[in-house]
């Protein structure tokens, strides 16, 4: 990763929220009694990956020149990410201040004696720090069915380009996206600007810089009060990957779902950037809420997911505009380039089997998902580092598990967090998956 540089910006400078990005806060705290549940602001990892500035197009286009574009985006974008990929731009890294966004949830009172963790949530492409919302219900659920497990908070980071940060950081992004940056902003969340107690509404909105004294104890000999559990999914489980190698005190475990790590030889998962195009051309504004819901709904993308993950993508996934218009959070373009970053999935495929093996691994992969290349390469990948690991096998589930089935997700956490952290149960549940051993992965 290239180094973490204090950003040029105090806390009292940070960029407001955007009006709506709590809008809904007290419906869902009807699904999670007992939370106290908070949105934070804190400058995202400085400097940001070489990049020219982009300059969002505007939002009021017909479809004709919506299209004419998106396809010239389009093939700069390639030709760009692919220099990119080759080394051979010439750009210095980019300098002006971004802002990650960061929801905290946590409980009003301690539910039983076990060992106390910290789950830090990373999402995947195209979504937000919410999405993580239908698990966490489901979680919530979970917990209270005879778990001994404790959980102190749960914080949910969201990308740069996603959500709410979306909003704030649209007219300083970059044209193109390093996926490292990613993990940068993982770890300068947890080195710079974790509370190091716990109850989040005593630090506000801005969440403030700890000192570089505490930064540097931190990296050398981790949280004095947190055992810190780590759930990524897709980009957001290879991402930690980085700091992980470089900063493995911050770390108990990880639990990475559907990891978007995958070999070299698998370049045929890439589908020619047919996904990329489709995703640039897509549509941005409404003229409603009403004709955004409808087009959501009725699109065969999302007709997978359960119908609490279609609704919170729905709340938390577009905003008003000051035309009287409804549009994405996150443009098209930057979820697109997004999508282009692969030389992070070559090198995480690389990389992990050098984690240190005092951090946990336990992955949760998809036999059918096409993305990450399904049971053949999840058989080689959940052993990449053979030690201290497991992993759970799921039927039946694509790629998009913590939308398609929070539920299950849910309790496949909470049994690893029981048997990891919690106290010893009379029974054991079961769960809905398989695990690949080692023996069935060399015959695989």
């Amino acid at each position: 990763m290239m180094p973490l540089v204090p950003p040029p910006v105090s806390a009292c400078d940070y960029p407001p929220l955007p009006l709506l990005s709590d809008s809904l806060r007290s419906s869902f705290l009807s699904s999670l009694p007992g939370y106290f549940v908070s949105t934070h602001v804190l400058p995202a990892a400085y400097p940001r990956a070489p990049s020219s500035k982009w300059v969002p197009p505007p939002l009021h286009q017909t479809k004709a020149a919506h299209s004419a574009r998106a396809e010239a985006d389009f093939q700069r974008l390639v030709a760009l990410k692919e220099a990119q990929e080759q080394e051979t731009l010439s750009i210095p890294p980019r300098e002006e201040v971004l802002f990650s966004t960061v929801k905290c949830y946590r409980p009003t009172c301690q539910r039983s004696s076990g060992r106390p963790v910290t789950l830090l949530l990373l999402h995947g492409i195209g979504l937000h720090k919410e999405s993580w919302e239908p698990f966490l219900s489901d979680l919530s659920r979970s917990l209270e069915r005879g778990s001994s497990v404790s959980i102190d908070e749960i914080w949910s980071l969201e990308m740069v380009q996603h959500g709410d940060a979306g909003l704030i950081n649209e007219h300083n992004q970059g044209e193109i996206f390093d996926a490292a940056d990613y993990g940068r902003d993982t770890a300068n969340f947890l080195l710079n600007y974790l509370p190091d107690e716990f109850g989040q509404e005593q630090c506000g909105v801005n969440l403030p810089r700890v000192s570089d004294k505490e930064a540097a104890r931190r990296r050398e000999y981790g949280f004095r009060n947190r055992t810190l559990v780590c759930v990524g999914h897709s980009l957001g489980a290879s991402c930690v990957v980085f700091p992980a190698l470089e900063m493995p005190k911050l770390f108990s475990s990880l639990v990475l779902v559907e990891s978007v790590s995958i070999p070299e030889y698998m370049p045929e998962g890439f589908g020619h950037r047919r996904a990329e195009a489709l995703c640039i051309k897509r549509q941005c504004e409404w003229s409603s809420w009403e004709e955004a819901e409808s087009s959501i709904r009725s699109s065969r993308y999302y007709r997978r997911w359960s119908q609490q993950a279609v609704d919170e993508y729905i709340e938390h996934a577009l905003s008003p505009t000051t035309h009287g218009t409804v549009r994405l959070k996150m443009h098209p373009y930057q979820e697109a380039a997004t999508l282009m970053e692969r030389r992070i999935q070559f090198e995480t495929w690389e990389l992990m089997a050098s984690i240190p093996p005092s951090v946990r691994l336990h992955w949760i992969m998809s036999a059918d998902s096409a993305r990450t290349g399904g049971r053949k390469v999840a058989a080689e990948m959940v052993w990449r580092r053979s030690v201290n690991a497991s992993n759970v096998l799921l039927e039946g589930i694509d790629h998009m598990v913590p939308q398609e089935a929070p539920d299950v997700l849910a309790n496949l956490v909470v049994d690893f967090l029981q048997h990891e952290y919690g106290r010893p149960l009379l029974t054991a549940r079961s769960v809905a998956g398989a695990s690949i051993d080692a023996q069935q992965s060399a015959k695989l």
